[in-house]
């Protein structure tokens, strides 16, 4: 895995505290310092950072800009805000009648529109301000290199008019080069051709990221692939036995915002004793709210989320017995020693033990409670099916027979009579995978509810259309099948995992972008010439212009990047793919991996259901006041920490 200190998120972290925060005390040069920020601008900062990163920067509150506050006359402001007209109306209005604070530093969240930044060039708002400038970080970050834009639904796009989607991609490109600025690199963009949004994102983002290099002096290095939902509507359906998407999936209820599940510890574990604690502390901790943070800053979690669940359950063992026979086990008896150097000592390895031994309870308290749904919710028997689906063959590779298909659907659809969502979810891969006459999957699906009717109406959107001929027939495969045959088959007691036989679209588009193997006419870059890349088409061809590996570099050097951003949402099973890429060393390219919204099956149905309900502008024009008590407060949340270490990168508006 890539060290911490060169991931998006090291570096976006890093952004704040070093431009926005440490930046803004030397040029104020006043430790009395507040922030001032809204409601989106509040969700980023509650993304990246704790209160206790903050105030121990020397910033000593933050504070909403839809609230009445107390006025600091003598005291620095940085405003932190989304470049909206309703942001910059509330910045002054701070200033209209009174002086609300001494001096302002102004930083927007991403490129801010001419005629919005025209209504800031007020005498009251220019004298007081230090600094304007656009920090150009408006992104939320979910694993070391996996970022969102957190929209609520990312498939609405796709049902807006022309002006309002003209709109919402501008909003989304300038979020999208603001990950590039992060990144310091000025790449090439290559998109999916058949896809207008694509087309116009690709346009405006060349736009930016050419003034970009110009402003910074760079070279063109990396991709930015872009893509959106049609390309692959049917992955996010699919169950997959990996660690990570098998969690969403089955305990979606349970996992909150900040991606923590709430274990219960009345279970199982402690009853048989895995982890030697005395009664006293079984007593004190029983009724005590335990959280498992499913993150990759965690050893273990990051250990086991892209392993084969059955590979999981075995190593979980094989950690604990480690664990049980380590020092760090044993050293609960060591308290007979009053050297204080030992005692110090003692009482460090007190502390990672009880770390440790909470999150190995946990992950096997997780791992067994997972085990009984898969059983429970016939996941084994589901997987199965889906697979044939969706390759047409058995699990030992043979063909198999559309009767036979749907002889199984049907003994299945029997048993998921009292799990209406996992049937729905069923038949939605099979209508897109099969093309079916109307009265045979009217027969396979029984009478609809409307708003399970709705969702396979609305899967038109995403260039699913409903089958109007008479004789079955397969559409154009969603999946391609594995080159070598993964069906493993492992045996746990009481079930049986089979391995995948088919790939994510979009792990088999990374591979080929990677290795400059894409069609050129299905993905074409953005300003290129057959002169400048002759070889382009030929694997290695062009490693140099484009990034990636390269016969000269060092194994230290640092990788290229490919930057991966799909319109409409990624769900967990593609993620995880496109990271096993990484790991099992198939790509050339450090893959920053993006979309508009990360979903489990069951949010994308939920999307799919509710696409054409009422639009409301994500990334605003204007933002509201939703919830904004609630994100400051949960800056507050200590748990939340991120590390802080250093980076660089902006453009600036500088109205002095």
């Amino acid at each position: 895995m890539e060290l911490y200190e060169k991931s998006l998120r090291y570096l976006s972290t890093n952004r704040l505290i070093d431009d926005l925060i440490e930046n803004s005390l030397q040029l104020a040069q006043d430790s009395f310092t507040l922030i001032i920020v809204d409601s989106y601008s509040a969700k980023l900062l509650n993304n990246y950072l704790t209160m206790t990163d903050i105030l121990n920067k020397g910033i000593f509150s933050i504070e909403s800009i839809y609230n009445t506050r107390q006025k600091f006359p003598n005291y620095n402001a940085i405003y932190f805000i989304s470049p909206t007209e309703t942001s910059i109306n509330l910045l002054k209005k701070d200033f209209s009648n009174h002086n609300t604070y001494k001096k302002i530093l102004i930083y927007f969240t991403h490129k801010i529109e001419e005629n919005i930044f025209n209504l800031l060039i007020v005498n009251n708002i220019i004298k007081r301000t230090i600094l304007c400038k656009e920090l150009n970080l408006s992104f939320f970050i979910r694993e070391n290199n996996v970022f969102d834009l957190n929209f609520e639904s990312g498939l609405k796009i796709f049902t807006l008019d022309d002006i309002n989607k003209e709109n919402l991609i501008k909003s989304i490109s300038y979020r999208v080069f603001s990950v590039c600025t992060t990144l310091k690199i000025f790449p090439y963009i290559q998109y999916q051709n058949n896809s207008k949004l694509c087309s116009k994102l690709c346009e405006i983002l060349e736009n930016l990221l050419q003034e970009f290099g110009r402003i910074k002096n760079l070279q063109r290095n990396g991709i930015l692939l872009l893509t959106d939902r049609t390309f692959d509507p049917m992955t996010p359906l699919l169950h997959d036995y990996v660690y990570e998407p098998l969690v969403y999936d089955l305990f979606s209820d349970k996992i909150n915002k900040n991606d923590e599940i709430d274990v219960n510890f009345e279970n199982d574990v402690n009853n048989n004793n895995i982890i030697n604690t005395n009664s006293n502390e079984n007593n004190q901790n029983k009724n005590q709210k335990k959280i498992l943070k499913l993150s990759d800053k965690y050893e273990l979690w990051n250990s086991y989320k892209l392993l084969h669940f059955a590979n999981v359950l075995e190593k979980i063992s094989e950690d604990f017995e480690r664990f049980r026979e380590s020092d760090l086990s044993k050293v609960r008896k060591a308290n007979d020693s009053t050297n204080l150097e030992d005692m110090a000592n003692i009482i460090s390895k007190m502390s990672s033990y009880k770390l440790k031994s909470a999150e190995l309870s946990n992950n096997l308290y997780l791992a067994n409670e997972l085990k009984e749904l898969v059983s429970k919710n016939f996941i084994n028997e589901i997987i199965k099916l889906e697979q044939q689906i969706v390759t047409g063959e058995t699990e030992k590779g043979v063909k198999i027979k559309e009767r036979d298909l749907f002889k199984n659907f049907t003994i299945l659809k029997t048993k998921l009579q009292n799990n209406r969502e996992e049937f729905i979810r069923l038949l939605l891969i099979l209508y897109t995978n099969l093309l079916i006459p109307e009265n045979d999957f009217n027969h396979l699906s029984g009478k609809l509810e409307r708003n399970e009717d709705l969702i396979f109406k609305n899967l038109t959107f995403l260039g699913i259309n409903k089958f109007e001929g008479n004789k079955i027939d397969r559409r154009k495969n969603v999946l391609l099948k594995r080159e070598k045959n993964n069906n493993i088959i492992i045996d746990d007691s009481d079930a049986k995992f089979i391995g995948l036989s088919s790939n994510p679209k979009f792990e088999i588009l990374i591979e080929k972008a990677s290795n400059f193997e894409l069609d050129l006419n299905e993905f074409p870059f953005k300003n290129w010439s057959k002169e400048l890349f002759p070889k382009i088409q030929k694997k290695g061809g062009t490693k140099g212009l484009f990034g990636g590996k390269n016969d000269d570099l060092d194994e230290n050097d640092d990788l290229g990047k490919l930057i991966f951003f799909n319109i409409g949402g990624l769900s967990r099973n593609e993620i995880t793919s496109i990271q096993k890429l990484e790991k099992n060393n198939m790509v050339n390219h450090k893959i920053i991996i993006g979309s508009t919204q990360l979903y489990t099956a069951k949010e994308y149905i939920k999307n799919l259901r509710d696409i054409q309900n009422n639009y409301s502008n994500e990334l605003g024009n204007d933002m509201i006041n939703e919830n904004m008590d609630n994100t400051i407060k949960n800056i507050n949340d200590s748990n939340r920490s991120n590390d802080n270490l250093i980076s660089e990168n902006d453009i600036g508006l500088n109205i002095l």
